[in-house]
């Protein structure tokens, strides 16, 4: 899903520059740059095993410097280069509970003739797919304020499903298309193999 010269919508304060070094007021008129950042939530329990094939490159664990972990995956399918990241859901917003029952986890169709390749979600209960383009455009902001992203030019993509992971964690799932028949985007992002595919690291920036 394009998403051809939008402005930038972020509820809250999702929207942060992203810092290296982060400046801290100690109370006594000093500043002390702090070089890490603890995470305000959880990690995602995501899939790292079922289905992995040739076109699931690997995978990446971080934190954004408000604080919200991400786990997020580089992949293949016949389209093109793509990247999803799975954090914590920020906006508020009615969604429909789901138990975590076979017929509602993802991962229980036939993966071989799927379109989407990605595979962090497998296991996760479906909740549904985002229609409202404002929550779309606001989470492909957030990740190109906090330097996760980056378009080479005015044409954006983005598409989000919102998945429960098994401690009941309410997530989104985001896609962006980096490149089809043209790079729309670059991640500076340095991807980890999964477990069963030897060791190797795979970045994607033009």
């Amino acid at each position: 899903m394009m998403i051809s010269g939008l402005q930038s919508i972020v509820p809250g304060n999702m929207a942060r520059k992203c810092n290296l070094l982060l400046p801290v007021n100690k109370g006594d008129g000093k500043v002390e740059e702090v070089r890490f950042t603890e995470s305000k939530n959880s990690f995602p329990i995501c899939n790292h095993t079922k289905c992995v094939d040739k076109n699931n490159l690997g995978y990446v664990q971080g934190i954004v410097n408000d604080g919200t972990p991400f786990e997020a995956e580089l992949w293949r399918n016949d389209m093109g280069l793509n990247v999803s990241f799975v954090m914590p859901d920020k906006v508020q917003h009615q969604r429909a509970k789901k138990e975590l029952v076979e017929g509602n986890l993802i991962g229980f169709h036939n993966q071989e003739q799927r379109e989407h390749q990605g595979i962090l979600t497998i296991g996760m209960a479906d909740d549904g797919i985002c229609e409202d383009m404002d929550i779309t455009i606001s989470y492909v902001d957030y990740l190109e304020c906090n330097g996760l992203i980056s378009f080479t030019g005015n044409m954006r993509n983005g598409m989000i499903f919102y998945v429960t992971d098994i401690e009941g964690k309410e997530l989104v799932y985001i896609t962006v298309t980096l490149e089809e028949d043209n790079i729309y985007a670059t991640t500076p992002l340095h991807f980890l193999s999964f477990p069963n595919q030897g060791k190797r690291v795979i970045s994607f920036r033009k």
